[in-house]
């Protein structure tokens, strides 16, 4: 499981969750009404006033169903590869298998407000994100790709409180 990001958190209900966790992939079809008309998308209609493709979403069952992750070896590696893959016109992005730069969060959330379906690939739908576009150390060009942690005792945030629930001193 968990074969693609936010899944089990975005289309499952909560009551069918551990039965999610139980199945196999190649089960998933009983699960296409949570994919068809998802929750979330009625969601941002309401709270965003987004025109959403009405369901069934069969754009997102070709996403989403099976939850397993793919890789399309004939799709050769983006020589300069964007954060939003195919929504970018990179192919070599997720949901063709996942790069540690993929911003899958923002592509998740574009596809669930109608990008994939022809007549909503339009603001606000297809700007539509979690407001990071970029990790805050830079990735390395070799495995295991991700730069150095960050500290576990320094608690102190960059642009937030001191970690204890108050600001530091001077802002």
């Amino acid at each position: 499981r968990v074969g693609n990001p936010l899944t089990v958190e975005v289309f499952i209900p909560v009551a069918v969750k551990d039965y999610w966790n139980r199945s196999q992939p190649d089960s998933d079809m009983q699960f296409a009404p949570y994919f068809a008309n998802p929750e979330l998308a009625n969601v941002l209609k309401l709270v965003y006033g987004l025109n959403i493709p009405a369901a069934p979403r069969q754009d997102l069952l070709g996403v989403f169903v099976p939850d397993m992750q793919r890789l399309n070896l004939a799709v050769p590696p983006a020589a300069n590869p964007h954060r939003l893959g195919p929504l970018a016109g990179d192919n070599a992005g997720w949901p063709n298998g996942r790069r540690v730069g993929d911003d899958v969060v923002d592509i998740g959330l574009r596809a669930l407000a109608g990008v994939l379906v022809p007549g909503f690939n339009i603001a606000p739908n297809n700007k539509l994100g979690d407001g990071i576009n970029s990790n805050d150390v830079p990735y390395l060009n070799r495995f295991p790709f991700l730069g150095t942690p960050h500290s576990g005792k320094d608690y102190t945030q960059r642009d937030g409180t001191n970690g204890k629930g108050s600001y530091p001193a001077g802002n």
